[in-house]
């Protein structure tokens, strides 16, 4: 089954229990897109406990490659909603593909978790770097607390998923969040135009900004404002004021409080970052490169590294692109070189 980005999939008709494989056959197919996000959690009762299915998967479009992140994990719980299993699908694949060990996670994970209550996920782990992954705390999270609005709401069963599209343009950007929480959909339009193009300094990040935001939830503008900063800081809380505005409001229409962490608009801020800071750069060879020392900051601030398979696949990473420069420059001057001898064999 060939599952598109242009909608929200009808999980009613998904097996989503027996084979989470939907979650590896979406693509997207919409070339404009340079960021699509989709993630959600199902869960349902048990004749003893309950069994969580819950993911999410990152389609990139960075330097002219197409490049997805899907994970997926499963989660059973006893009656009192106490983990007692834990898996990481093994055709899940991190942001750095091989150097990213899951068997270690989950063991790692399974040590800490089982036994405990799924509810408590985010006290247990107080950040993502204490997981050791920053995309599996998200997910765990989102799930964790969905099955608690779950249970606050009298329900045993119940779903909710999420798609974010980001569409950058020669004139700035738009956004899209889809999200639908218990049969209740919303959704967040985001539009960024420029007055003047965004400079950016020696890391890749936006240090100046003069646009024009607004951010419309179901149809309703929630922010429209001017967007003039002249450095990272000052872009990055004018962003991420308006998109809360817009958070709030999408817990408001879906009757929640407090913090939720099955939303992917307090993201929004760090992909829209991303996808100003993709377009910002010149040339392909080190795009990727850069782009993932931009993703290590914003995921974990200054000064501080990524998870350990974020680390070594960085360096992977870069060590692959050196050699490709360095195989890109002994090819042009091979090139050169026979040229060079065919002209003196003419002559």
């Amino acid at each position: 089954m060939m599952l598109k980005t242009d909608r929200l999939p009808e999980l009613s008709q998904i097996d989503v229990f027996k084979s989470p494989c939907f979650v590896f056959d979406m693509h997207s197919r919409e070339k404009k897109n340079l960021i699509t996000r989709y993630r959600g959690t199902v869960c349902r009762k048990l004749p003893a406990g309950f069994e969580i299915v819950s993911w999410q998967k990152s389609m990139y479009r960075f330097g002219g490659l197409y490049r997805e992140v899907p994970i997926t994990l499963h989660v059973t719980l006893d009656d009192k909603a106490c983990i007692s299993s834990l898996g990481i699908d093994e055709e899940s694949c991190g942001s750095q593909g091989k150097s990213c060990d899951f068997a270690c996670l989950e063991r790692s994970l399974r040590d800490k978790l089982i036994n405990r209550p799924f509810t408590e996920f985010s006290q247990i782990y107080k950040d993502a770097g204490t997981t050791g992954c920053l995309h599996v705390f998200e997910i765990l999270s989102g799930a964790s607390a969905f099955f608690a609005v779950l249970r606050d709401s009298g329900s045993n069963d119940g779903a909710e998923q999420e798609l974010v599209k980001i569409s950058p343009d020669a004139g700035g950007l738009s956004a899209e969040n889809i999200h639908e929480v218990l049969g209740k959909t919303s959704v967040t339009k985001i539009d960024l135009r420029h007055n003047a193009l965004p400079t950016f300094g020696k890391k890749g990040l936006p240090e100046s900004m003069d646009a024009h935001l607004s951010v419309s939830f179901n149809g309703k503008t929630v922010s429209e404002s001017d967007i003039k900063a002249d450095d990272f800081p000052g872009c990055y809380s004018q962003l991420n004021r308006a998109y809360t505005r817009a958070y709030h409001a999408e817990k408001k229409f879906f009757g929640l409080s407090g913090k939720q962490r099955f939303s992917n608009l307090p993201s929004l801020v760090g992909l829209t970052v991303l996808a100003l800071s993709h377009e910002g750069m010149s040339g392909r060879l080190l795009r990727a490169a850069k782009l993932e020392n931009i993703l290590i900051f914003l995921q974990t601030g200054e000064g501080r590294e990524g998870c350990i398979g974020f680390r070594k696949g960085l360096n992977m990473n870069q060590q692959y692109m050196l050699k490709a420069a360095i195989g890109a420059a002994l090819g042009c001057a091979a090139l050169a070189l026979g040229v060079a001898l065919k002209r003196r064999v003419r002559l």
